[in-house]
């Protein structure tokens, strides 16, 4: 398709079980052109920092967490790699979220239930590391109510190669409720969670 210049495409579409294009699906309303490529990093770094008591009690990393603002849209950076020490962002991408009951990419509506290819909000703990159908990906175990069935869901981290880290001139895509990243961030986020000794926590939030 040629485009006129200036035109963005944004290309939507419906992954079946997270990281295969099977089917388009065209968002409920126009797509707003990405509106924050450079977020209000401190809010982000306070955000993390209120986690320290909470992961210091539960025996997890107190140098690394991820935060996944899903208040923001799907062309919005909205994953957040925090240094907790250095009270910094590392690094910041765009991340997909489920397509399920009437998600759009400006909202992702959230459900902890099988089959309701949402995304599920709360604490995650990074798990095994594998290679499976989608590539290597990290398990994830979900640590608050509204995400205690991550496992059962077959919800995992994992990166999808026709993703981009731009969002300004890449296409969206929607998974089935899973947490998924360009390659680029994903390799980052798999070799900084390599490096610790203690279990990392991603944080999805609205």
């Amino acid at each position: 398709m040629l485009l006129k210049p200036g035109f963005i495409l944004l290309s939507v579409l419906l992954l079946a079980g997270c990281g295969q294009a099977t089917q388009e699906r065209a968002p409920d309303r126009p797509a707003p052109k990405p509106a924050q490529r450079e977020p209000a990093t401190p809010a982000v770094v306070h955000k993390a920092l209120s986690q320290l008591p909470w992961l210091q009690r539960n025996g997890y990393s107190q140098r690394i967490i991820l935060l996944a603002d899903l208040n923001l849209p799907m062309n919005a950076y909205r994953l957040f790699l925090v240094d907790l020490e250095k009270k910094k962002v590392l690094h910041q991408s765009v991340m997909a979220h489920g397509s399920g009951l009437g998600s759009t990419i400006e909202e992702a509506v959230c459900s902890n239930e099988p089959g309701s290819n949402c995304s599920s909000l709360g604490r995650y703990r990074f798990g095994e590391n594998y290679n499976g159908r989608w590539g290597n990906s990290f398990r994830l175990h979900g640590l608050d109510p509204g995400n205690n069935k991550a496992l059962q869901r077959a919800i995992v981290f994992h990166y999808y190669e026709h993703m981009t880290d731009d969002p300004e001139t890449g296409s969206l895509y929607y998974s089935q409720g899973c947490p998924m990243v360009p390659k680029r961030t994903y390799r980052l986020v798999k070799n900084t969670i390599e490096k610790e000794s203690l279990p990392v926590v991603l944080w999805m939030y609205k």
